[in-house]
């Protein structure tokens, strides 16, 4: 996949290619990020310079000005004055020293990073001689994605400290074209809005400073051309394997020419003593020629295949959920009385969310006192996990093991652990302080409860919660290393206790990427749970997740979050796209929709592996939402289709369903009609209407009013 020559290097795998070359002043050059190539004997676009007003000549050689090169490390002072990948005060040099390929990948410590086996990497060896840095450039390639890795580690070899203020491990320069921007945004409970616009001249940037890689800016993007859809068209998309601080800089240059780059915010002032490295965190780069959905599928594919842990049997009990249940008023009769009501109607796992744990009242109050609490679990958490699995349930727990309320025995102990100790009066956020995992200590407890736990009780489930923004950390190098300890501690109990399905959750999605991918089975997708918002979410956060990375519950309705009611109907169609699935329902909701729970917990549990290993589609998107979820063997299709706003005397509706198998015919599960694919993808297949009269008999008809879905299912014959 990897080849060298005197003109350069090729990392070419048949479905995306990268070149790059070294340059006559030792500068690495960028020449090529897209489709194969095959080789690079022929090639056609190798860089060009011309005189250009006002550019400086690097080293004094006519017509060579680094501030319209196409670069791999760009760096600041020899006159370009874009954004620079590797910055440090007094570099003003980058040439290359050396190169080798490698079988695997760079050992990146403890950051997170996409499995290596099976792949090649290139590295490349840079150094600026007067300053005594060093800086090593890695790109692996694997076999069967269209997906490249960049990593940049930055090693002091010189006898003086210096300071790093800027390392991008993904810092690309693409050639002058007509460009759109496709990003997420959104906050609490409306996380992963999608936004599209168009690349002007100038710098536009987002990321996040809070301490998460954030619901507000998730560090995601896809540069698109601009007339690229959901199936047609080129797309270029990047992240970033981490879940800290981070930003994306797409900066178009007076000549039309984009760079992309992606990494940890500027100004970073990390110190490196003589023989110290800094590795950044790795970033992935994407390359498709069909569409978003094209860049989707290629991204699913390598999450589930390379980012997500590993396990034998990726299934996904059916749950209970206490939250929306009984919030903090749980105590051993409640959960064991909803242990009941859930294996009666066909659930598989219980979940004992907030609430459990020593004093835990509301939210003032508690967090850091890991223990069950004896006034309302008297028996002890080993016990009441001993009863609900005696019931033939398995047993979760919900943790939020960074946090500290002022109320706690832990914060009195230790008020020095939390982050901000040294200011008058540090920012609280849901009542609740931070602790500083850069700290040893603060690591080695947080690990030691949770481990604690786990060994005191029987728990298949860990939802690992964290409900604030870090603040009053203004030092990155502590905000990095927060990282890597809450990597470090997940790690250990992962191998620790390796049959515990883990869950990441920070308020829904404020820390949903792909570095918590690495080490999180799941991750809880946003706290709203009204149908309506949970199809903006959940389409948005399909361009980059696979549905087997979401979590999501059927909840109550009036929405807890927004008032809204909906059908159950509605709830439990939109819920059916996400990988873990369940319940958050009081006893009493539980007993008046006892047959819709029961049925739809049957449904769930019947296509685990369909929506854990199936190929997702965006048919449509808009006033009317229509998916598709194909099994891998294509012998089954279950299609959504969701109408926001009821409208008097609406249209007929069709849509082509996408990659069915030529020949074959399917039949609609409850009325027997039977299709031809070619139809299916060609004619399409009729929506249901919500007239009842003008409905055929072998559709069913869609609810009257707002918020109205069907869910239909074909099976190949």
């Amino acid at each position: 996949m990897i080849e060298e020559s005197e003109k350069g290097w090729l990392l070419d795998n048949g479905l995306v290619a990268y070149a790059l070359r070294v340059g006559e002043d030792g500068v690495l050059e960028h020449l090529h990020f897209g489709g194969s190539l095959g080789s690079l004997a022929g090639f056609s676009a190798w860089p060009r310079q011309a005189y250009r007003s006002l550019q400086i000549d690097d080293r004094g050689k006519p017509f060579r000005h680094l501030g319209t090169l196409a670069q791999e490390l760009p760096f600041f002072g020899r006159g370009d004055f874009r954004s620079p990948a590797i910055a440090a005060p007094g570099l003003d040099e980058l040439v290359f020293e050396s190169a080798r390929k490698i079988e695997g990948g760079l050992d990146l410590g403890d950051l997170p990073s996409a499995r290596f086996e099976g792949a090649e990497t290139l590295q490349i060896r840079t150094v600026s001689r007067h300053m005594g840095l060093e800086v090593v450039l890695s790109l692996t390639l694997w076999p069967g994605h269209p997906v490249l890795a960049r990593t940049v580690t930055v090693r002091n070899i010189s006898d003086r400290p210096h300071l790093l203020d800027r390392a991008s491990s993904l810092s690309i320069d693409l050639p002058q074209a007509d460009r759109h921007i496709v990003h997420l945004t959104g906050s609490w409970a409306r996380e992963m809005h999608l936004q599209r616009h168009r690349i002007e001249t100038g710098r536009f940037s987002f990321g996040s400073c809070r301490g998460t890689s954030s619901a507000q800016h998730p560090p995601f993007i896809a540069l698109t051309d601009t007339d690229t859809t959901e199936l047609h068209g080129e797309v270029l998309g990047g992240a970033l394997v981490y879940s800290g601080n981070h930003e994306t800089v797409v900066e178009k240059d007076e000549f039309g020419a984009v760079r992309l780059q992606m990494g940890l915010p500027g100004g970073m002032r990390w110190p490196l003593a003589p023989g110290e490295a800094f590795i950044a965190p790795q970033a992935l780069l994407l390359h498709t020629d069909r569409g978003l959905g094209g860049m989707s599928h290629g991204w699913h594919d390598f999450v589930r295949e390379r980012l997500l842990p590993e396990r034998r049997e990726p299934y996904r009990p059916v749950y209970l959920n206490t939250w929306e249940s009984a919030y903090f008023e749980v105590d051993e009769d409640k959960v064991e009385k909803l242990a009941r009501a859930a294996k009666k109607l066909g659930c598989e796992m219980l979940v004992l969310d907030d609430g459990w744990f020593k004093g835990r009242r509301d939210d003032h109050t508690s967090l850091g006192d890991w223990q069950a609490d004896p006034k309302r679990f008297s028996r002890g958490m080993g016990e009441l996990a001993r009863r609900v699995t005696a019931e033939g349930l398995k047993f979760g727990l919900w943790f939020e093991p960074e946090m500290v309320s002022r109320e706690s025995d832990l914060y009195r102990e230790h008020p020095d652990w939390i982050i901000g100790a040294d200011r008058d009066r540090p920012g609280e956020g849901r009542n609740q302080l931070t602790l500083d995992l850069s700290r040893p200590e603060v690591e080695a407890h947080i690990e030691s409860v949770v481990a604690s736990m786990l060994r005191e009780a029987d728990i298949s489930y860990v939802k690992w919660d964290m409900n604030r923004f870090v603040s009053d950390l203004d030092d990155a190098k502590r905000a990095h290393l927060y990282m890597l300890a809450l990597y470090r501690i997940v790690r250990k109990l992962r191998k620790a206790f390796p049959g515990v399905v883990f869950e990441n959750c920070a308020s829904g999605g404020n820390r949903f990427d792909f570095g918590m991918l690495c080490l999180f089975d799941q991750t809880w997708t946003s706290d709203l749970c009204d149908p309506e918002g949970r199809l903006d979410i959940q389409s948005g956060a399909s361009h980059f997740f696979p549905l087997s990375a979401l979590a999501s519950y059927i909840g109550p309705s009036p929405n807890h979050q927004n008032g809204r009611i909906s059908s159950f109907e509605a709830r439990r169609d939109v819920a059916f796209f996400c990988g873990s699935r369940g319940f958050s329902l009081s006893a009493e909701e539980l007993e008046a929709h006892a047959s819709s729970v029961k049925e739809t917990a049957g449904l769930y549990t019947s296509t685990q592996s369909l929506v854990t290993k199936g190929r997702f589609d965006r048919l449509r998107t808009g006033a009317e939402i229509i998916w598709q979820l194909t099994s891998p063997s294509g012998d089954e299709v279950v299609i959504l289709y969701a109408r926001k706003r009821s409208e008097p005397n609406p249209p007929f509706a069709s849509v082509r369903l996408r990659n069915l198998e030529k020949g074959s015919a399917y039949r609609m599960e409850g009325s027997g009609e039977l299709w031809r694919a070619e139809s299916l993808m060609v004619a399409g297949l009729p929506m249901p209407h919500t007239d009842h009269r003008a409905n055929p008999p072998l559709m069913k008809a869609l609810p009257t009013g707002d918020m109205a879905t069907a869910l239909l299912r074909l099976r190949r014959v």
